[in-house]
């Protein structure tokens, strides 16, 4: 696999080296930042305030986000790396202002306003990588407390059950799930900010009506959610009001595992989603992202009749 040296600031690389390229920073990122992260979590360090998030009142900045920054903006620079990374909390993001061949996006602490109140929920740090037509390249997610790693390396998705222990990789898949009605049906939504519950309330308690006695609303989503999506244990995530950001940092799995993730807009267009830098710090009137056509398009549908009502 190609060195993240021999990406250089000149010449013109083929989407398969770019791949490559990618996956390697990807991984030099978990390398570096899980060890930092894990120990952080265990001793419950950084739950401090430091800093807002851009276009996001209900979240804040909290001491332990800068680690994950800080280690990318470090291999940036050892490396020489002609990258941009969009993070939740770069104004308008870390790296090169020009002549950049490749961008990532970066949630270097998903689930920080649970950790900061001491809540027991997973902590995760995601980040996904794109050419500069924003295509998906490669990515990884990393729960931080028990190292279990998602990667989309080169077009296939795999998990890496205690990255630290050096377990094996192994491929990973995406359910087939077409309905919301079948008995093993999970659906991922976020509910912990009250200006998200109350929607989902209104807009999808049909939807939940309708689901299967032994179905599961699963209580939380995010930049993390797409390695659950890509391996099967999650049919799909909803969000209304979906900050791009969050997506963005863990989309290269939900392309890989050929999830279908569009956005519903107010007038009723429904949309491919894709990666946008420009629109980093905005969010979307409706987000899915489905393990199926058919299942994003039920949602849709429930969500659309309840508009109506």
């Amino acid at each position: 696999m190609t060195s993240i040296r021999e990406i250089g600031h000149s010449g013109e690389y083929p989407n398969e080296e770019l791949m490559r390229i990618a996956g390697n920073i990807a991984l030099s990122y978990i390398k570096e930042s899980l060890p930092q992260l894990h120990i952080a979590v265990s001793k419950g360090i950084g739950r401090n305030v430091v800093g807002s998030v851009i276009g996001r009142p209900e979240d804040e900045e909290i001491g332990i986000d800068k680690i994950g920054e800080n280690v990318i903006t470090g291999i940036i620079e050892r490396e020489n790396l002609p990258l941009q990374v969009y993070s939740e909390h770069a104004d308008p993001f870390i790296g090169l202002r020009e002549g950049a061949k490749l961008r990532a996006a970066l949630d270097p602490f998903d689930n920080s306003s649970e950790y900061k109140r001491g809540l027991p929920t997973p902590v995760f740090t995601c980040m996904s990588l794109y050419d500069l037509d924003n295509n998906p390249l490669a990515g990884a997610i990393a729960n931080l407390e028990t190292n279990k790693v998602y990667l989309s390396i080169e077009g296939k998705n795999y998990v890496i059950d205690d990255f630290l222990k050096g377990t094996p990789p192994r491929r990973i898949f995406k359910s087939e799930r077409k309905s919301i009605r079948d008995e093993g049906a999970t659906i991922a939504m976020y509910t912990g900010s009250n200006q998200y519950s109350s929607l989902i309330n209104s807009q999808f308690r049909d939807m939940i009506n309708n689901m299967h006695i032994k179905g599961r609303t699963f209580a939380n989503g995010g930049a993390f959610i797409y390695g659950p999506l890509a391996e099967g244990a999650v049919d799909a995530y909803v969000m209304p009001r979906e900050p791009r950001e969050e997506p963005d940092a863990g989309f290269a799995l939900a392309h890989f595992a050929n999830l279908t993730s569009l956005i519903v807009h107010k007038d009723g267009r429904r949309e491919l989603y894709k990666f946008d830098p420009s629109k980093y710090h905005e969010e979307v009137d409706l987000f899915v992202s489905a393990a199926t056509p058919q299942l994003a398009n039920e949602i849709i549908d429930f969500y659309e009749r309840s508009l109506l009502a």
